[in-house]
């Protein structure tokens, strides 16, 4: 299953640990299946600067997935591949529903190489924990704001919000009853502050499935086989489109029924021993080879 196959794996809950880091076995193992020509990348709902700081020497050798499939960008250099962003009047139309609610939300644009984060207000300990967690991170992107329509004035790509569930459901259905065939929503329990609700509104065409297609057209790659990793409701897309598509242990009832496999949890390297395992099992192949 390694010869002439592109393998995609979500981070968050599924190649990382339950505290987002990437542990040592699948470090040291990914950095060693790299080098002996595993095609692999990663597509997530983190950006670049996440990305690289999580991965840290695990240098992968393809464009990396962001934000949901609203970037495709080249690992190393940041250059872009794919860019899908919120037209300005859809923008705008989010973030007027968002203020009608008297909420606020993280607004990610593309912008130079990084792009930005935007805030103007965090409102609960959910949204003190996004922003916390790349400050740690050291990224670059974030800038507070005094108003957050000034974020306007770039290419966004999302709005990010966390609350509680009955007040993100509402707005759900709000952006829902006024820009359905415009937007794509993601809308989840954070993993990592249980209780609190996570919703990020992107452009329609954002996606880890229609990334993954740009990927493969930009690369060549369209009559490889693609493996794909994942845990939750942001990669049943990408499960829906692949040729095999891997659930991990602990990955959401919905994401389980649909896939090919299940393999180990994320605190049991289930991705990485999953990868090792074909990687393996194909070069005892070549060598029973006459």
């Amino acid at each position: 299953m390694i010869h002439k196959t592109l393998f995609v794996a979500d981070l968050d809950g599924t190649l990382l640990a339950p505290d987002a880091t990437l542990s040592e076995y699948s470090r040291h193992t990914l950095r060693a299946l790299l080098a002996e020509g595993l095609l692999f990348t990663v597509a997530t709902a983190r950006a670049l600067p996440s990305i690289r700081a999580i991965l840290g020497d695990v240098a992968l050798p393809l464009p990396v997935i962001e934000l949901n499939g609203a970037l495709v960008s080249d690992a190393a250099t940041g250059r872009r591949v794919a860019v899908h962003a919120l037209s300005s009047d859809v923008a705008s139309a989010v973030l007027a529903t968002i203020c009608d609610r008297g909420l606020s939300a993280f607004i990610a644009t593309a912008g130079d190489e990084a792009g930005r984060l935007y805030y103007a207000q965090l409102p609960n300990p959910a949204m003190v924990w996004y922003r916390d967690e790349k400050v740690a991170l050291a990224d670059p992107r974030l800038r507070a704001l005094a108003d957050p329509r000034i974020a306007l004035a770039e290419q966004v790509v999302s709005f990010t919000l966390l609350a509680e569930r009955d007040a993100i459901v509402a707005l759900a259905a709000d952006v829902r009853e006024a820009l359905a065939d415009q937007v794509r929503l993601y809308l989840h329990e954070n993993i990592y502050c249980r209780g609190w609700w996570e919703l990020t509104i992107q452009d329609r065409c954002a996606s880890k499935s229609g990334a993954i297609a740009s990927l493969r057209r930009a690369l060549d790659l369209e009559s490889w086989r693609l493996v794909v990793f994942g845990d939750g409701l942001n990669d049943l897309d990408m499960f829906q489109v692949a040729d095999h598509a891997v659930a991990v242990e602990n990955a959401v009832a919905e994401i389980a029924a649909i896939a090919s496999e299940i393999a180990a949890r994320n605190d049991q390297d289930g991705v990485v021993r999953w990868l090792a395992a074909a990687m393996g099992e194909a070069q005892r192949s070549r060598h029973a080879s006459p």
